[in-house]
């Protein structure tokens, strides 16, 4: 019998729990064979992958050729120290993985920095039920479910919606999304209702029992990152500032570049929009310069300093993303970060004002076109001021007029994406740095001997 029809007769299931390790009996050997055969590296990344098949060993193969494929620039970063094969049988193990990170510790959650766009103005179950206003989070026993009907995506895909560690604060509540889901899919008013009530009815306060609840939402009244983790944090005391006029393609360029490294993005025009949308108003010009599009977007500024303020407070890892008009604000900040034990750098992303102006028009948010010719023509002149402040090695151009096609743009974005690779992930070595880790680790021991006989107050896992 042929090795293709053994394995046509099996379920997906089956074949994913064959262990190729030690494979049981002619048949199970026979697919792990074509299995084997079937693996291919990526070009040029042959050597790399026989190192992580043995690392992984034969069962994390197939991790290693789409690690391999994925990770095309540069040297491979390194893994947290984590027993794959133990782990990935929970789903926080799983969640720590795809992290990598050591150890999600009780009492905290993931909150997902960078969501799509569900709702056409308010939120019409918010509205019915006021307890849904709040931070949203995921509960690590319990997030596979919830974020794939967040996202829709491949739960591999985790890192590219900024997810963070947060400490849960008092106050917060869980409840089941599943039900949420059921009232956004309905235009009856009538199940509307009945959904709405549901979704009261299934809401519990954090640290309660959830068996009940098929995809938990943790919401919190507010967001609190975790100083404990930022010790742990990969890219600890790093700050990348993003420059660029409107319709450079900043966002473009900081999710290739830092997409998936778990920096903390600072971008108050990303939460302003977010409360325009969430107020029912559009991104028009009318509305953007009307009393109300004003007042948001003073509220989104004063939402983003303090989100800053609870990043740095951390020394977490920094994506402070501006057009870059004032260098006067910018080497300020720069010069704060440095005098607490932050390393700095910028990403200048480059582009003519022609095809800043087409992609201007091409945005959900357009500016007038004089406004556009005006900010590209002062962050150019600004262009060697930031070069001085940040230094030749720590300031990088990124030429971003048209795609990757030009063989030229294409090397200038690999050479950027090492450097800032090495950059981000050189360990600290300025002295106000390692002295904060010191004392933080201190702390934290401390008070891990304090609550080592206290109940964790964790959310039951209702798998």
């Amino acid at each position: 019998m042929r090795i293709e029809q053994i394995t046509e007769k099996w379920s997906q299931k089956y074949k994913s729990s064959i262990n190729c390790s030690n494979p049981k009996g002619f048949s199970q050997k026979a697919h792990c064979a074509s299995k084997k055969t079937n693996e291919k590296a990526p070009p040029g990344r042959e050597k790399q992958v026989r190192k992580l098949k043995k690392k992984f060993d034969d069962p994390g193969a197939p991790y290693a050729i789409a690690w391999a494929q994925h990770n095309k620039h540069g040297k491979p970063k390194k893994e947290g120290k984590l027993n794959y094969n133990e782990d990935l049988n929970t789903q926080r193990g799983r969640l720590e993985y795809y992290l990598k990170q050591p150890s999600i510790k009780k009492g905290m959650a993931i909150h997902l920095g960078k969501l799509p766009k569900y709702h056409n103005g308010k939120d019409e179950l918010a509205e019915l039920v006021p307890e849904r206003n709040g931070i949203y989070a995921l509960n690590p026993d319990a997030w596979e479910g919830t974020f794939y009907s967040l996202t829709n995506k491949d739960l591999k895909k985790i890192n590219l919606y900024q997810p963070a560690i947060v400490k849960i604060p008092q106050g917060s509540i869980v409840a089941d999304m599943a039900i949420a889901n059921q009232f956004y899919r309905t235009n009856n008013p009538e199940e509307k209702e009945k959904f709405a009530k549901a979704y009261k009815d299934s809401i519990v306060p954090y640290g309660s029992d959830t068996s009940h609840i098929k995809m938990p939402e943790i919401i919190m009244p507010s967001l609190v990152e975790s100083l404990e983790e930022g010790v742990n944090d990969p890219h600890i005391f790093k700050a990348v500032f993003m420059a660029g006029g409107p319709g450079s393609g900043k966002s473009f360029v900081a999710q290739n570049l830092l997409g998936g490294t778990g920096l903390r993005p600072v971008n108050s025009d990303e939460v302003y929009e977010f409360l325009l949308k969430r107020q029912g108003l559009t991104l028009g010009p009318d509305d953007i310069a009307s009393d109300k599009g004003q007042e948001i977007r003073g509220t989104a500024k004063d939402l983003t300093d303090k989100r800053q303020t609870n990043y740095i407070d951390g020394r977490l890892g920094l994506i402070i993303d501006g057009t870059g008009k004032v260098p006067e604000l910018i080497q300020k900040l720069a010069t704060q970060l440095k005098s607490i034990g932050y390393s700095v750098s910028m990403i200048f992303v480059n582009t003519s004002l022609e095809v800043a102006q087409q992609r201007n028009l091409e945005r959900e948010r357009t500016l007038p076109k004089d406004i556009v010719a005006n900010s590209w023509n002062e962050v150019q002149q600004n262009l060697m001021k930031y070069q001085q402040i940040f230094g030749a090695d720590r300031f990088h151009i990124i030429d971003n007029s048209g795609g990757l096609e030009d063989l030229d743009r294409t090397k200038n974005f690999d050479k950027v994406y090492n450097e800032i690779q090495r950059f981000i992930n050189t360990p600290p070595k300025h002295k106000k740095a390692l002295e904060w880790i010191q004392n933080q680790k201190a702390q934290n021991n401390a008070r891990q001997t304090t609550d080592s006989g206290k109940s964790d107050g964790g959310v039951a896992n209702p798998n």
